[in-house]
């Protein structure tokens, strides 16, 4: 298992003098794109929100606001 803190963030950032360049940044976290910082999460990079962790102390939390019986079909 690789260290959270141990890991460079592995977004691409171009050619620089010939020679890849990678962002670097740390701490990161793990998607399928590798592991990234907080400025090139795939979230992010598709300016879109960040999905929000959920808190372990609180545990799941799921809200229904209208249960039904039936598929409503427009």
């Amino acid at each position: 298992m690789i260290p959270r803190y141990g890991t460079p963030c592995g977004h691409y950032t171009g050619k620089i003098d010939g020679q890849d360049t990678y962002c670097g940044a740390k701490p990161t976290r793990h998607f399928l794109t590798g592991h990234r910082c907080r400025v090139h999460t795939p979230a992010r990079l598709a300016g879109k929100p960040e999905v929000p962790r959920p808190d372990p102390k609180r545990g799941l939390k799921v809200s229904v606001s209208k249960p039904t019986r039936h598929l409503e079909v427009a």
